[in-house]
């Protein structure tokens, strides 16, 4: 649907290595050590890439006057 095509685009906006994690863990579905092991980072650094990710995704939805 529309909303769904608008937060992937907004997910383009992320810097990569914040997009990637944010893809492979709400999109793809991986758990925080799959991505972990996947990218060669520990696990505390994934999960500071998605925190990091929905505060910077917040940000960008919330400029563009989408609800969040």
């Amino acid at each position: 649907d529309k909303n769904s095509q608008s937060i992937v685009e907004e997910l383009s906006l992320l810097a990569s290595k914040y997009r990637i994690v944010m893809i492979l863990y709400y999109i793809e579905g991986y758990s925080v050590k799959d991505i972990a092991n996947m990218l060669k980072i520990s696990n505390s650094a994934v999960k500071k890439r998605l925190e990091f990710g929905r505060k910077n995704l917040k940000i960008i939805c919330e400029a563009e006057n989408y609800d969040s």
